[in-house]
């Protein structure tokens, strides 16, 4: 990772770790519908969830550029 996607990653996947393990656990206890889990795809993806794996898979797609030399 660049310091600048380093820094933009760690920032989201706090919130959406967060988010992710809270909802998890109400799916798993019933405390949440599994009929929400359209909706809470949606809620992490307007957390930055697409952009996070974004800047994962262009440091893994470094990674193995790197490898090949």
């Amino acid at each position: 990772y660049s310091m600048d996607d380093e820094a933009r990653l760690t920032s989201l996947m706090g919130d959406i770790g967060t988010f992710y393990k809270e909802n998890l656990h109400a799916f798993i206890m019933g405390t949440r519908p599994i009929s929400e889990m359209d909706s809470f795809v949606e809620q992490l993806k307007g957390m930055g969830l697409e952009e996070a794996i974004s800047l994962m898979q262009k440091a893994y797609d470094a990674y193995l550029a790197s490898q090949v030399q």
